[in-house]
């Protein structure tokens, strides 16, 4: 039996480039998505900054100083929006008595890091501030990590999470 591959940080960050893609630009996403890393760099105080080295990364040889920081950044920002279980619409019944019921699922790794990625990036784009793509990307990105009551990407799991353990007795008609 095959062992599934886990998934890197690098592998992360390649796949929010490829979600942030539009027309095949690839150049413009990845220039978005690392202003947006920059932006909150460069708030965060050198204080932080050594701790977060001290705690989650190990500098090695070769590696340069830039991918740590983009994988400090998205590892904590996707540790909050860790979700297990997704919750899909289902219609049961005839025509006539129709029932939509919400069924919980459970969730590979592959669909975990989709929807970390697109509630991230939803939250981004619904902000109306008059601001540059890559700067609401870093405020969701700075709320999810430092400030979480301000977080909308969080509050959208926070509010799938609610619907879950509602609706948690209709986990037997996923059959």
């Amino acid at each position: 039996m095959r062992k599934p591959k886990k998934l890197t940080l690098k592998s992360h960050y390649n796949k929010f480039i490829g979600s942030l893609i539009k027309k095949g630009n690839k150049v413009a996403a990845r220039n978005i998505l690392t202003s947006a890393i920059k932006n909150i760099w460069r708030n965060i105080s050198l204080k932080q900054r050594e701790e977060k080295k001290k705690k989650n990364q190990k500098i090695q040889k070769g590696q340069r100083k830039v991918d740590i920081e983009i994988d400090t950044i998205l590892s904590s920002a996707f540790k909050d929006l860790k979700t297990h279980v997704e919750i899909k619409k289902i219609v049961r019944g005839v025509k006539r008595k129709m029932r939509i019921t919400w069924i919980p699922f459970p969730l590979s790794r592959k669909r975990q890091t989709f929807l970390k990625i697109k509630w991230i990036i939803q939250a981004a784009r619904e902000n109306r501030k008059k601001i540059a793509f890559s700067e609401k990307l870093s405020d969701e990105l700075w709320n999810l990590i430092f400030d979480k009551r301000k977080s909308k990407a969080l509050s959208k799991k926070l509010e799938t999470r609610k619907l879950i353990l509602a609706n948690k007795s209709n986990s037997h008609y996923r059959w």
